[in-house]
């Protein structure tokens, strides 16, 4: 097998696992709100030993926190994708189509998925929660409330910080800072697949 039928193996592989994830993100946007729902509405209805004790706002606002990482953490592997196929497939000297740089990144910046359109569509459903909480009232001596405040407290910032390293651009502060932070690269990986052809 030639450089450029490897090279065109791996393209088709790629946009495989990403369109199977793009599948997985609205299965896990729609999880998110009917299982939230559903779990709210039966903590509501049922005054149980656990609801005595944390707040059903608490508990629906943690389901929704942990679900965003999920959806994130699935986002931001399509993104690398999306950017591995851009920057070492589309860009070697063979007819291909260029999807990723003429369609899903133009301008460098992931067109697909947006920080606003994810915050107004999905992530602001856990942050209601978290803050009805407040506004219902909990009690603030109670020992699993505060715990639970604190895990959903957790959660929120650590989405926070989620949402802008995977869906927007890398050259905003969170981005150069996660990169500041990151362990210090020595040299090229021996191990990195060479996919660019020769000329």
């Amino acid at each position: 097998m030639d450089k450029d039928s490897f090279n065109l193996e791996v393209y088709k592989a790629l946009r495989a696992e990403i369109d199977l994830r793009i599948g997985n993100y609205y299965k896990l946007i729609l999880a998110k709100y009917a299982f939230g729902g559903a779990l709210f509405a039966y903590l509501i209805t049922h005054r149980t030993q656990l609801t005595a004790n944390i707040s059903p706002f608490l508990i629906v606002s943690g389901f929704a926190f942990l679900l965003d990482v999920a959806i994130l953490e699935n986002l931001g592997w399509m993104r690398k994708a999306g950017s591995f196929v851009k920057k070492e497939i589309e860009t070697i000297n063979i007819d291909l189509v260029k999807w990723e740089t003429d369609g899903a990144q133009p301008s460098g910046r992931w067109t697909c998925f947006t920080v606003p359109g994810y915050i107004l569509g999905t992530w602001l459903s856990g942050v209601i929660f978290f803050v009805g909480a407040f506004v219902v009232g909990i009690n603030p001596f109670g020992r699993l409330n505060m715990l639970a405040v604190a895990f959903c407290a957790f959660l929120l910032l650590y989405t926070f910080v989620l949402i802008p390293r995977y869906l927007g651009s890398s050259k905003n502060p969170i981005n150069k800072l996660m990169g500041k932070l990151s362990w210090p690269k020595r040299g090229r990986p021996t191990t990195q697949l060479q996919l660019r052809s020769r000329p």
